[in-house]
């Protein structure tokens, strides 16, 4: 059994990054089954991003990495379940972070089922929710730490607890500097980002302690200047709605990607 503290599902790791500590495994579809190899090679950047900032904010925390996609954006539900089953099977951690999600989801029992089993054993789930405003999963399942950007959060550990609604933190998902392949510095914005601030904070709270999904909220509740209710949320999403819009397709034209 593999042990570490949080494990990243994504795209992999830039080859290009000076870290001895790099470790994961690479799980693909081949002949009709999933196999797997340790090729981490990051041939998108989205995964390369995520593990550096989970790295820079969470320095004592062991990661370990799920290459699950490649050189493109869509994450198939069944490779999804299937890689939360091989973390159950295979991995000892605290944490997953999920900067990803699924917009349409045929099999969501199934998903639904292997995160609960999850989340039963000890383990906190953080997801990111669509950049375009629509329920995503696995982060609008009530036992996910489901993530939403706000650009009114300007640093690393600014957040909102939003009470009463699937989306239950906001966070710093506005346009900043990200490391993508090769080294490469690109500004970009979106939840994925907002997703790996969340889950930094919350690995450092997990050294040397267990905590649930409540204690957590908690804690950030107390950690923060902002808390929405349901119903103030949704009226100052609505009162901001087109401009929050125009900002995100300006973003994806001026970055010429596309963050999930």
């Amino acid at each position: 059994m593999i042990k570490t503290d949080v494990v990243i599902i994504d795209s992999g790791v830039s080859s290009n990054l000076k870290n001895s500590d790099i470790q994961g495994t690479s799980l693909f579809f081949s002949n009709g089954k999933m196999e797997s190899n340790e090729d981490l090679t990051d041939n998108y950047g989205h995964g390369t991003a995520i593990y550096n900032i989970i790295r820079k904010y969470s320095p004592v925390s062991k990661i370990y990495n799920i290459k699950l996609f490649d050189n493109n954006e869509c994450i198939d539900e069944t490779n999804l379940i299937y890689a939360l089953k091989y973390i159950q099977k295979n991995v000892s951690c605290k944490l997953i972070n999920l900067s990803l999600g699924l917009k349409l989801c045929n099999k969501i029992e199934a998903l639904k089922s292997v995160c609960s089993e999850l989340v039963l054993s000890g383990i906190i789930l953080v997801s990111a929710f669509d950049n375009d405003g629509c329920y995503s999963f696995p982060a609008a399942f009530d036992n996910v730490i489901g993530v939403d950007s706000n650009y009114e959060c300007k640093n690393a550990f600014d957040f909102e607890i939003v009470e009463g609604n699937a989306i239950n933190v906001r966070a710093k998902g506005g346009l900043q500097r990200v490391t993508w392949n090769d080294g490469k510095n690109i500004v970009l914005g979106g939840s994925s980002f907002a997703c790996a601030y969340v889950s930094s904070y919350i690995a450092n709270l997990l050294q040397g302690k267990s905590l649930t999904f409540d204690e957590i909220i908690e804690n950030i509740k107390k950690n923060t200047k902002v808390t929405y209710h349901k119903n103030e949320y949704i009226k100052k999403c609505a009162n901001n709605y087109f401009e929050i819009n125009r900002a995100a397709i300006s973003d994806r034209r001026q970055t010429q990607h596309r963050d999930f």
